[in-house]
C-alpha cells in the first residue's frame, strides 16, 4: 500500500513500482467492504487517478528503482575524484 521513495519517505503504491517477488499478488489497496463508506471517495480517487497515472518523469522512476546504487559512495570523495581529471 505504501512505497518507499527514499529513507523515511513513503507514498502510495502505484502499479509498476518495484516490489519483492514474495509480495506478488499481495494487497495494493483496501477492499471497499473493509473501509467506512466515508472513505470510498478516496478509494475511487486512488483507482481513477493515482493507480492509472504513469510517472511523468522516466528518470525519476529509474532513480527510485536504483536509489541504493550510490548509497556507499561519499559525495565529496566522488566529486574530488572527478575534479582530479580536469587539472
Amino acid at each position: 500500500m505504501l512505497f518507499e521513495t527514499a529513507p523515511s519517505r513513503r507514498r502510495l503504491f502505484r502499479p509498476g513500482d518495484p516490489y519483492h517477488p514474495k509480495r506478488e499478488g499481495g494487497k495494493i489497496a483496501p477492499d471497499r467492504a473493509e473501509i467506512p463508506a466515508t472513505c470510498h471517495p478516496l478509494l475511487d480517487w486512488y483507482e481513477r487517478d493515482w493507480a492509472t497515472a504513469s510517472p511523468t518523469d522516466p528518470l525519476l522512476a529509474l532513480a527510485a528503482r536504483h536509489r541504493d546504487l550510490w548509497k556507499a559512495v561519499d559525495p565529496d570523495d566522488y566529486v574530488r575524484r572527478l575534479r582530479e581529471g580536469f587539472e
